[in-house]
């Protein structure tokens, strides 16, 4: 046992990593695929893929406000569920 040793613990990858994988693989899909989208509407390169990267991380950001609003508000899970299913 490498804790009775006094060595580091193993690293262990449950279905739980793979699920979070997938999830971040499909999130870079739809963002490459949405920079395609919008270079077609605007014509600054620069222009954008910064757009698409303020996008990208405001997304990113409103995960953790859902997140830290579902600990406070009993409710709010079904309701995010019900936006999402509509």
């Amino acid at each position: 046992n490498a804790l009775n040793d006094g060595g580091r613990p193993p690293i262990r990858a449950t279905r739980l990593l793979l699920v979070a994988m997938c999830i971040e693989m499909a999130d870079l899909v739809f963002a490459v695929d949405s920079v395609s989208a919008i270079t077609a509407q605007i014509p600054d390169l620069f222009l954008a893929y910064t757009a698409c990267v303020f996008a990208m991380l405001g997304l990113r950001a409103t995960f953790f406000v859902v997140d830290a609003l579902v600990r406070l508000f009993s409710l709010l899970p079904y309701a995010v569920a019900a936006i999402l299913v509509f």
